[in-house]
């Protein structure tokens, strides 16, 4: 089957908009997931400066480093690495119009492995809805943590052991390595 890869502006605004709302919920992520690892591990200028309009990888290699301190931090790691590749994927991606399916795109992209293969993976709308409300519970549950540590360090009291507000982290897809 020929795939016709469509124009710039071509593309339907429901992929826009779908795109769109995956590339602001990671922004946010990224945000709130800088500022706790900045604090948590110093809250001085070279903790910002190492963080700081970072993403991904760097991002979870501080949230390792984060979870030292606050224990139920580590449960995140594993969900911010899945969004952030998937958000690659999304943000990265070439996209074609399916086909097949009239909700379904096919997002392509060349992933630089040892093997050397690429990696296709086809998304329907549905899909980019899901990565958003995955990438909004990893960002909230990332954000009550931040609120947490705050008020610990306001009140000089050692952070909440109990998983009291934080939002369930279940169903978030995890590929596995």
């Amino acid at each position: 089957m020929l795939i016709e890869l469509e124009t710039a502006g071509g593309h339907p605004d429901e992929l826009a908009v779908a795109v769109g709302h995956v590339v602001l919920r990671c922004t946010e992520l990224d945000y709130w997931a800088c500022h706790l690892i900045a604090t948590v591990l110093g809250d001085d200028d070279a903790s910002w400066r190492r963080y700081w309009g970072r993403s991904g990888e760097q991002l979870a290699d501080g949230l390792v480093s984060a979870a030292e301190h606050i224990e139920r931090l580590a449960a995140a790691v594993a969900p911010f690495r899945s969004v952030s590749q998937r958000r690659n994927q999304v943000v990265h991606g070439l996209w074609f119009v399916d086909g097949v399916r009239p909700d379904a795109f096919e997002a392509a992209r060349a992933v630089v492995r040892s093997n050397g293969e690429t990696r296709d993976r086809v998304l329907a709308l549905a899909d980019l809805r899901t990565l958003g409300a995955d990438v909004q519970r990893v960002s909230d549950y990332i954000w009550v943590l931040y609120n947490e540590w705050l008020t610990a360090l306001q009140h000089e009291r050692p952070v909440a052991r109990a998983p009291i507000g934080l939002p369930s982290l279940d169903g978030i897809e995890i590929p596995e390595a």
